[in-house]
Order: structure tokens, then sequence, then C-alpha cells
């Protein structure tokens, strides 16, 4: 029989509520902000370049730093670019390196034939919810 006493908790409804706020609501109103504040000051170069720069730098966060690096240990390096790797992929809002690191891991270890798919899942959603059903799969067979 499992406890759900954690699962019913109010500590635990209160973060889920902080969370759908900060990363469901919040990003909403900024976008509709966004598009009100397009009449009175448009899109330039600048916003261009860092809308660039931005997604190059998490990116790179994501592939080589979360991926390569901690994922699979495909390099080495110091722990001022370790460091820094971690922090641009933070910036991607796709979790921790940790749970990134053993949700991908899980998956590339995993012998079914829809890796792939499951990847995509990862890659797309938040890496709790691929780890998840990459969890729930392994757990039944």
């Amino acid at each position: 029989m499992r406890d759900n006493r954690v699962l019913r908790g109010r500590h635990l409804h209160n973060l889920q509520l902080r969370h759908f706020i900060l990363f469901d609501v919040l990003p909403f109103v900024g976008t509709l902000v966004a598009l009100g504040m397009l009449f009175y000051r448009p899109i330039g170069a600048g916003d261009i370049g860092l809308f660039f720069g931005m997604w190059l730098v998490t990116g790179l966060g994501l592939t080589v730093g979360y991926h390569r690096l901690f994922t699979h240990s495909a390099f080495a390096t110091s722990v001022a670019v370790s460091s820094l790797l971690i922090v641009m992929g933070s910036m991607a809002g796709r979790g921790s390196m940790i749970s990134w690191a053993a949700c991908t891991g899980a998956i590339t270890s995993s012998p079914i034939m829809l890796v792939t798919y499951i990847r995509l899942i990862c890659t797309v959603i938040p890496s709790s919810v691929g780890c998840a059903a990459s969890f729930t799969h392994n757990s039944h067979g």
C-alpha cells in the first residue's frame, strides 16, 4: 500500500501553485504585455540580436554542457567551465543538471524500441515528465 500523505500535503500543493504561477501564468502575462508594447516600441536589431544570443547561449548549455559533458562524460573540463555550462543550461528552464543527466542516462541505457520518441519527449517538455515516463516503463518491464 502506498502512503499518499506527501502527495496530499499542503506543502506540495503550495509548491505546485508557485510553480504554476511562475512558469505558466507569468510567461503568458509577459507575452500579452510584450504584444501590447509592440505599438509603443517595435522590435529592433538589438532585440533580435539578444534573442539569437540567448538562444545560442542556452542551446550550448544544454547540448554541450547538460548532454555531452554531464550525461555522457564525453570530455573533461575545468570547474569554471563546468560551472559556466551549468548556468548556461539552467537558463533554458529545462530543469536541473542532475535531473537532466539522470533522465537522459536512463533513457539512453533503456533497451526499448521507442528510445528516440522518449528522447524527443524529454527534450521538448520538462525533463521530469520524460523521466517519469521512462521510469514508469522500466518499472513494469
